[in-house]
């Protein structure tokens, strides 16, 4: 005997000996079989519609049921082109619209919905608020933000949606619903809340990886510091990493959710600004070697900025975009570096916010030096050591010097090149622990070269 269910049948299999087996969705290719099956008597099968039939699979999520429905109204209706159909499935807001119900037909909706009228309060609205999640699938620590409840509210709630087959738990802790199902919870969510709770739940959402991020960064030893923000709201419980491993695993894992709420933030006003979701991810994607990646987010964020007129962030988004390791520099896209330092500087004039300059003027003195205006490099360089020096940012001193002394030397420059090395050594001197490590082993390895030269 063969019993299928949306639930598992626990109790059939510990009371009864029966035996379980989950059915997964099948692959691309075999959903594509299966929609061709349904329309094998028609010309839509042709190899110019090869790309609307391939759509049409990704966009049902390859689930059996609603090819089935699908294929049968495509036959029912020999006119209506799979172009169309492709538009419905695209359309969000009204994506289940595409599948019809009645006259014997049990939709998708109708099947989401026998399982849903079976949830407890919690698990409901829970199920109705992951319609907001920004990729498919969600950490138990988001939904907890996302809920604004006790983690161990939430986690009930996800394991009795888990048994209602409305959310599947993979083995590293995310909970995903399949596309159509994510549709019907949108469905709910518009007409069971009101427009304010769903943009407080997108707000929490943004919140809670936009705090967990700056945690990941403080892990990482970022040398960029801005003004950090507001704590998070009641109700956002960031997560914290702990170690420099954890917080290069944690960034791998939610890379494409804190993509999506850069955009998500740059496209609505959630209380959150776009580029400090974007500056919270320099150094994880400089390390990861995701430079272009990088500079995506931040002219995503940049162009954000200036269309809220947000002068703060657009100066701070310049200055990262300039040449922190992580940007045009690396990419030795020097031109354009050097356009937005200037830019930043601009700016920053224009604010009044002279703190930033020193920072800027070194990274306008690298992208200068990799264009070989030698001359100009030097001067900015000497800028923002003076500068530097004014403010008290001791290590930024050291640190153009190093380059000044590199840059230097290579042009033949010895004697100046030592007296840039001099002046970095004794400024190190005057920190506490000899200053910081990384700059104690680039003097080291920067004495060594001059030692070549004597």
């Amino acid at each position: 005997m063969l019993v299928t269910s949306r639930l598992p049948q626990v109790g059939l299999a510990a009371l009864g000996g029966a035996r379980l087996i989950r059915v997964d969705l099948p692959d691309r290719q075999v959903a594509r079989t299966m929609l061709e099956r349904r329309l094998a008597h028609t010309d839509r099968v042709t190899g110019g519609n090869a790309e609307s039939l391939d759509a049409i699979v990704e966009l049902c999520g390859r689930l059996p049921l609603a090819l089935a429905i699908l294929g049968a109204r495509l036959s029912a209706r020999p006119r209506l082109s799979l172009a169309s159909v492709v538009a419905e499935l695209r359309d969000d807001a009204h994506r289940l619209a595409a599948f019809p119900g009645g006259r014997g037909v049990r939709d998708p909706r109708a099947t989401f919905a026998w399982s849903y009228l079976q949830l407890s309060p919690d698990a409901a609205r829970l199920f109705r608020l992951l319609s907001v999640a920004l990729t498919p699938g969600i950490t138990a620590e988001a939904a907890t933000s996302l809920s604004a409840w006790e983690p161990r509210r939430t986690r009930e709630a996800l394991m009795e949606l888990a048994e209602a087959a409305l959310v599947t738990e993979d083995d590293h802790g995310w909970f995903t619903s399949h596309v159509l199902v994510k549709a019907y919870a949108e469905e709910l969510f518009r007409e069971t809340e009101l427009p304010a709770e769903r943009a407080a739940a997108v707000s929490r959402l943004l919140q809670h990886y936009l705090h967990s991020a700056l945690h990941a960064q403080s892990e990482l030893k970022s040398h960029f510091r801005i003004e950090p923000p507001l704590p998070p709201p009641d109700g956002v419980v960031a997560e914290r990493q702990g170690s420099l491993d954890n917080a290069h695993g944690w960034f791998d894992r939610h890379r494409d959710a804190l993509f999506e709420a850069v955009h998500v933030a740059a496209e609505g006003d959630h209380g959150v600004a776009p580029w400090r979701l974007a500056l919270a991810l320099p150094q994880y994607l400089e390390s990861a070697g995701l430079l272009r990646d990088w500079e995506d987010v931040v002219r995503l964020a940049l162009q954000a900025a200036r269309e809220h007129g947000d002068a703060i962030g657009e100066a701070h988004l310049c200055r990262s975009l300039a040449g922190t390791g992580q940007s045009l520099t690396e990419l030795q896209r020097f031109e354009e570096a050097v356009h937005a330092s200037r830019q930043a500087l601009d700016i920053c004039r224009d604010l009044d916010q002279r703190t930033d300059e020193p920072v800027i003027r070194h990274l306008l003195a690298r992208s200068l030096a990799g264009m070989g205006r030698v001359n100009e490099a030097i001067a900015e360089y000497t800028t923002a050591v003076r500068l530097g020096g004014v403010l008290a940012q001791g290590p930024l001193q050291v640190s153009a010097l190093r380059d000044l002394s590199k840059l230097l030397l290579s042009t033949g420059d010895v004697a100046g090149a030592r007296r840039a090395f001099d002046r970095a050594v004794e400024l190190m001197g005057t920190f506490q622990d000899g200053g910081p490590e990384f700059l104690q082993a680039d003097l080291e390895e920067l004495a060594a070269l001059l030692g070549q030269h004597r």
